[in-house]
């Protein structure tokens, strides 16, 4: 299965978040099991024209390299 899918309460509706196993891996990684919490958490730094998937997808990635001087 390519995407996995979670549920949570946002705003007072219940709403599913698709990620592939990697995110929900490193998610719950770096949440240490309080996904929930991470997720909407980092919801409220969204803009309006961003999917919720595709921006945790990015502040996951963003956050995993910060601090990184790689140079190229």
């Amino acid at each position: 299965q390519m995407y996995l899918h979670r549920t949570l309460v946002i705003s007072g509706k219940k709403t599913s978040i698709a990620l592939e196993r990697v995110f929900w891996e490193a998610l719950d990684d770096i949440s240490e099991g309080k996904w929930r919490s991470w997720v909407l958490n980092a919801l409220t730094t969204k803009r309006e024209d961003i999917g919720r998937a595709t921006y945790l997808r990015t502040k996951l990635f963003v956050d995993a390299n910060r601090g990184r001087n790689d140079s190229y």
